[in-house]
């Protein structure tokens, strides 16, 4: 007599990283099957269980909203392929586009970074290049404040961007 292990709620929530709160909600709307229960009542996994756990837990990761899950999950029961093929075609695609997208923003904020440390890499050079004898003169710096090219103030005899600042 072969037996398969069981697991405990508390197990089942450490291996999928899900809550027992979760884990109880996901069964009280439909979405796990109510497992077995040994003594006092507690619930006992099987394999099969944490697989299909796992299953929901990726899909919930992708933003599949529970909605949509509940509704793959009883078209599953009743063996309904064709639907379960496109929930999960669909929801494929959503994703895909979805890394696309985070692909496109990532491409930007790289280029940001790249822009960031030529400008980090530029001041710094500036201050290599800089050296002051005692007696030397300090050429006069225009102040940039992002806003605006920097013009100079004659008056005060300082830089000032145009806006004031």
């Amino acid at each position: 007599m072969n037996e398969e292990r069981t697991y405990s709620i508390s197990e089942v929530a450490e291996q999928t990283g899900l809550s027992t709160d979760t884990l109880r909600y996901y069964e009280k709307i439909g979405l796990l099957a109510s497992p077995t229960r040994g003594g006092g009542q507690k619930r006992m996994y099987d394999e099969g269980g944490i697989g299909r756990i796992r299953f929901l837990n990726h899909l919930r990761r992708t933003d599949m909203p529970l909605k949509k899950i509940k509704e793959y999950v009883e078209h599953y029961s009743l063996k309904d392929d064709a639907h379960c093929y496109a929930l999960l075609d669909a929801h494929r695609e959503a994703i895909e586009l979805r890394i696309s997208e985070l692909n496109a923003t990532a491409e930007i904020i790289r280029y940001k970074l790249k822009h960031f440390q030529e400008i980090k890499d530029g001041h710094q050079k500036e201050k290599k290049n800089i050296r002051i004898e005692a007696n030397q003169r300090i050429p006069q710096q225009p102040l940039h404040t992002g806003y605006g090219p920097p013009t100079y103030d004659c008056r005060r005899n300082h830089a000032r961007s145009r806006f004031g600042r």
